[in-house]
C-alpha cells in the first residue's frame, strides 16, 4: 500500500504486520507491536507505572499503543492463540 503525502518528498509505502504466538494460562508475556493492537479477550495490559526498592508496579491499560512495550497476562485458565495484524507506524 502506498500512500501519498502533501508534497514529492512525503511520499512513504506502509506494509501489513502480523505477529502470531500463544500465552498459556496464568502466564505473563512482553511484547512491544509494530501497530495499533486489539487483543483477544482474558489478555490484560500493563505498563511498568514505577519502581520502588526491588518491586515494580503494573498499571493497566485500556487502549495499547503501537511501539511501546507491553507487559501481557493471560487471565484465563486455557492457553489463548493470538495473531494479530496491522499497519506499523511511521513518523519522518
Amino acid at each position: 500500500m502506498t500512500f501519498t503525502g502533501p508534497n514529492e518528498n512525503s511520499d512513504f509505502e506502509s506494509y501489513k504486520n502480523e505477529v502470531s504466538g500463544s500465552l498459556d494460562a496464568g502466564k505473563y508475556a512482553t511484547r512491544i507491536f509494530p501497530f495499533i493492537p486489539v487483543l483477544p479477550g482474558g489478555v490484560k495490559v500493563y505498563t511498568v507505572g514505577g519502581v520502588e526498592s526491588n518491586y515494580i508496579t503494573l498499571e493497566e491499560v485500556a487502549n495499547p499503543t503501537a511501539n511501546v512495550p507491553y507487559i501481557l497476562y493471560n487471565e484465563t485458565e486455557e492457553t489463548i492463540d493470538i495473531t494479530l495484524s496491522g499497519y506499523g507506524l511511521a513518523t519522518k
